[in-house]
């Protein structure tokens, strides 16, 4: 994809590879915790009790440091794979 801006970016190439790796984590992350949400839910309803007895503190923060991980991990890899050109504009 390609994204324009009106002036050159302040920090170069290394600001707008910062910012689109940025974008692309927070995104990643976000789909990947509304269906986290979504799986605890689904098991709330089939498996009450189990879905109780395994709902701790430290389940849910290794489960957020696992998304945020493979968000980080894949928003790299795809910030690195598609990279930038830089139109020249007279």
């Amino acid at each position: 994809y390609e994204m324009w801006s009106y002036s050159p970016f302040l920090l170069w190439h290394l600001g707008c590879y910062f910012k689109t790796a940025l974008f692309e984590t927070v995104c990643s992350a976000s789909v990947l915790s509304i269906t986290a949400v979504s799986v605890e839910r689904y098991l709330g309803i089939l498996h009450p009790f189990y879905a109780q007895r395994k709902s701790t503190c430290r389940r849910a923060r290794s489960i957020l440091g696992l998304i945020w991980g493979f968000s980080l991990i894949f928003s790299m890899l795809s910030t690195i794979i598609y990279g930038f050109r830089v139109p020249y504009i007279p």
